[in-house]
């Protein structure tokens, strides 16, 4: 394995996760089956932002770690579970679009690999947010694919 591909490997799993109490937004550490798992706390707080923009009215039909499968003739390739997938229906927006999203702290090859084969199967354009500045991106949303 290239020193590249190890140090990508090495910072994969640095990320704690973290469970959502969906009704106080409190964070916690740990395994709890009644909250709301993430993988990291920048997937937390983003999940916190897409939430105000649907009270806002500018997104609607969040869903969660929604599974997409990918099959290539007939033989299964892989399961992938994008972070969030929404519509957009701002009024500054003509027309509203679905967003796939996933907050990124590294990006990998296999991520890499899967993205390439959700846009070939599935005509999905994932956009990727950077773990780091998640913070940067409340009230925001991701352009039209395309």
């Amino acid at each position: 394995m290239s020193a590249v591909a190890q140090s990508k490997r090495a910072g994969k799993y640095n990320a704690r996760g973290c469970h959502l109490n969906r009704r106080t937004g409190e964070l916690t550490h740990g395994r709890d089956p009644d909250r709301l798992w993430f993988a990291s706390e920048a997937e937390s707080v983003r999940y916190l932002q897409l939430k105000e923009l649907e009270r806002a009215g500018q997104i609607r039909s969040l869903r969660v770690q929604r599974p997409i499968i990918v099959d290539v003739h007939g033989h299964h390739i892989c399961t992938y579970r994008p972070d969030f997938e929404y519509i957009v229906c701002a009024p500054r927006v003509h027309d509203e679009y679905p967003v796939t999203e996933d907050v990124k702290g590294m990006l990998t090859d296999v991520y890499d690999l899967k993205k390439k084969l959700i846009r070939a199967r599935h005509g999905i354009v994932i956009s990727e947010i950077p773990a780091r500045q998640v913070k940067k991106w409340h009230m925001k949303i991701p352009p039209p694919p395309g």
